[in-house]
């Protein structure tokens, strides 16, 4: 292999996800398709936290069952058991796992330092990632329209008129509670834990806010969530390698200088070539940490 000392091309070529996508579709899909049946115990103990609150916690919680008369506390277990019905209608039929678009599906390489970090499967990761934003698609195209409530609400053709507005007091909170617990359970059955855990989080503290009655932009406020989440995931255990990457790119730029290349297409070739001959890290990888230290960025 050889080298063009002369070449001045310092462009850096598109970003590119180093993961091996020759993966078995036919069988993703089937995964995907048919939620996995789980008859274990665990798993069952586990759907079953996931689905907390209860119907009865939520009413005791927002809608004060304890305090209500016998017809009042009717109308709530009927009331919550319709939403959490169409809840679950509602994402079996807006959920939509497109493997077109998860065979496209990059992230920026700055985003695997949290796999990197966890020690996670690429392919894995990436797959998780991809049911993350599908799901937090399917929330905030249901919160971001207020008609998708409408369908919720109690009417008088189920309950007496004096009902409707006691029943419909809390409906956004208690709705998104639904959202939330649902959407934490399929990604359980997708085998995105991580997701379905954070998903639950959101469930617990939708939930508090209702009881309470504090009101959440859920939009801002679970964003910066999740953005604290991924950041603190990241950092477990990140100092190691980010010392790593640090002597590398030095040692890489040193390479550079003494080989006397004006490019980092070949700076990268001869280092895996004559120095990092092993399959870590990768030619892009190399390539990326060369063009990062020649910019004074070490970290």
């Amino acid at each position: 292999m050889t080298t063009d000392n002369s070449s001045t091309d310092k462009n850096e070529p598109n970003e590119e996800q180093e993961i091996d996508r020759s993966i078995d579709i036919a069988a993703l899909k089937k995964i995907i398709i048919a939620l996995q049946a789980r008859t274990n115990s665990l798993a069952v103990a586990i759907e079953k936290i996931l689905s907390v609150p209860t119907n009865l916690n939520i009413a005791e919680s927002i809608l004060q069952h304890s305090t209500c008369s016998v017809l009042e506390k009717n109308n709530n277990i009927i009331f919550l058991g319709d939403i959490e019905q169409k809840t679950v209608s509602y994402c079996d039929n807006n959920f939509k796992f497109d493997l077109e678009a998860f065979e496209n599906y990059s992230l920026p390489s700055e985003h695997l330092d949290e796999c990197m970090a966890t020690g996670e499967n690429k392919l894995t990761y990436l797959l998780h990632r991809y049911t993350e934003d599908v799901l937090s698609k399917l929330f905030s195209d249901f919160v971001n329209n207020p008609e998708n409530y409408a369908p919720f609400r109690a009417t008088t053709s189920s309950f007496q008129e004096s009902e409707i507005e006691r029943l419909n007091y809390n409906l956004e909170s208690i709705v998104e509670v639904y959202l939330y617990k649902t959407i934490s359970i399929l990604a359980y059955r997708l085998d995105a834990y991580d997701v379905a855990l954070m998903y639950h989080d959101f469930v617990m503290t939708t939930y508090s806010g209702g009881i309470i009655e504090v009101s959440y932009d859920s939009g801002s406020y679970f964003k910066s969530e999740i953005s604290k989440k991924n950041t603190e995931a990241a950092n477990i255990g990140a100092k190691p390698k980010q010392d790593f990457r640090k002597k590398k790119k030095i040692e890489y730029l040193a390479i550079m200088n003494e080989q006397g290349f004006t490019s980092y297409a070949d700076t990268a070739t001869y280092i895996k070539q004559y120095v990092d001959t092993d399959k870590t890290p990768s030619y892009r990888t190399v390539y990326d940490w060369v063009s990062k230290a020649d910019k004074k960025d070490f970290s």
